[in-house]
């Protein structure tokens, strides 16, 4: 059975502790982890298994973090689902829009969800490359033409 069938096949099958569960565990928790999210990799455990939140640890918990983390899981389900379409431009944004639906990020004009930043931002206290400096179409197209 190849990988992606095997996924396929433990999410519908809702198997737990298999490659699929282990798998949407980490890719949440550790893309979070990069982009500032302050949840702890037991308390996204928690909320992907029982689709609830325990507050861990006795700190307060972001909203946004909350539903990024639940989007992540949509975002690893859509990438199985389409995992035979051609790699474009279009979705990766398709994926940027699933990742940051019902965030405060798909209110605020600076943070635009599915387009290209228009601001600098950090991740993990690392200043990234100024906007003006990054050919992010360019990029994205070479990403597309590039096979693995």
């Amino acid at each position: 059975m190849d990988l992606i069938t095997r996924l396929k096949v433990e999410r519908d099958g809702r198997v737990h502790g298999g490659i699929y569960d282990i798998t949407q565990k980490h890719f949440a928790y550790n893309s979070n982890k990069i982009e500032g999210n302050r949840l702890t990799e037991e308390q996204t455990s928690f909320i992907y298994e029982t689709k609830t939140i325990a507050n861990i640890g006795g700190t307060g918990i972001k909203i946004d973090d909350l539903v990024e983390t639940n989007n992540h899981f949509k975002c690893f389900d859509y990438i199985i689902n389409t995992v035979d379409e051609q790699l474009t431009e279009d979705y990766v944004k398709k994926l940027h829009s699933i990742l940051k639906a019902g965030t405060s990020s798909e209110y605020n004009e600076y943070a635009p969800v599915g387009r290209y930043k228009v601001f600098e931002n950090e991740v993990g206290q690392i200043a990234t490359a100024a906007v003006d400096q990054v050919e992010e179409t360019d990029l994205v197209k070479h990403f597309c033409n590039t096979s693995v």
